[in-house]
């Protein structure tokens, strides 16, 4: 019944894409978005990148837009720089450790796309972020998701403050999957009045009191978005894309 409820919700909340999406990247780690929809002058924030960045790579590849990486994950960062290597070597990358699956693409895509070692969250402050369960695994959350011990500490933005800092004015899109951190973070770019044309969010389970005290927080964001002209133009398991509708 539950299951039932959330689907006749994610239903009322969402509509046809103005533009045919298009799946990016690996099944693992990419995302369901508007084909032809970029120009080169367009800017994206992708927050969250782990072992797996063929999503960023793909639409450079395609668009040739700007993709700004966050994620201070210390293996993600050794991930993005292995692969920069082995490409500026003319040699196969793979995604996420996978013997038959490689990036395509060459060196110069990295004049577009840039890695910040930084969290993305709803306030400046550095903040320790929870190795997940199994160790294997690369994502770390700010809100100990699996009742763990380890993990490191990191930097982490608003991203009002990124973007000012990269005196970035407009952002075509933002891509979230951030380990429970998202719900935090689309309540501050609301406040902040940020509106990019579309938002791909991982939802995960909430964390602080009221969002456990809630049913169905996920649902309750999603109607905070709508109520901000978005639309639910794709849902796939707890990958949400969203767009901006036209006034």
């Amino acid at each position: 019944m539950p299951n039932k409820i959330s689907n006749f919700f994610y239903s009322v909340l969402s509509n046809t894409p103005r533009i045919p999406l298009f799946k990016y990247g690996t099944d693992y780690g990419g995302w369901y978005f508007p084909e032809a929809s970029l120009t080169e002058q367009d800017i994206i924030i992708s927050a969250g990148a782990g072992e797996d960045i063929s999503f960023d790579i793909e639409l450079v590849n395609r668009f040739n837009c700007y993709i700004h990486i966050l994620d201070p994950t210390p293996r993600a960062l050794t991930h993005y720089n292995n692969t920069k290597l082995l490409i500026s070597e003319g040699k196969k990358a793979p995604i996420n450790f996978s013997k038959t699956d490689f990036y395509q693409t060459d060196i110069d895509i990295y004049n577009r796309m840039m890695f910040y070692p930084v969290g993305l969250l709803n306030k400046n402050k550095t903040v320790f972020f929870y190795e997940p369960a199994n160790k294997d695994f690369v994502s770390h959350s700010v809100g100990n998701r699996h009742n763990t011990k380890d993990g490191f500490k990191a930097p982490c933005l608003r991203l009002d403050k990124f973007l000012k800092n990269m005196q970035i004015n407009t952002i075509k899109a933002i891509k979230m999957d951030i380990e429970g951190a998202e719900y935090g973070i689309i309540r501050d770019m609301l406040a902040s009045k940020i509106r990019p044309d579309y938002l791909l969010i991982e939802f995960h389970t909430g964390n602080t009191l009221l969002e456990k005290l809630l049913s169905n927080n996920r649902i309750l964001h999603c109607l905070m978005l709508r109520v901000a002209g978005y639309c639910i133009v794709s849902r796939r398991g707890n990958d949400f894309t969203f767009e901006k509708q036209s006034p």
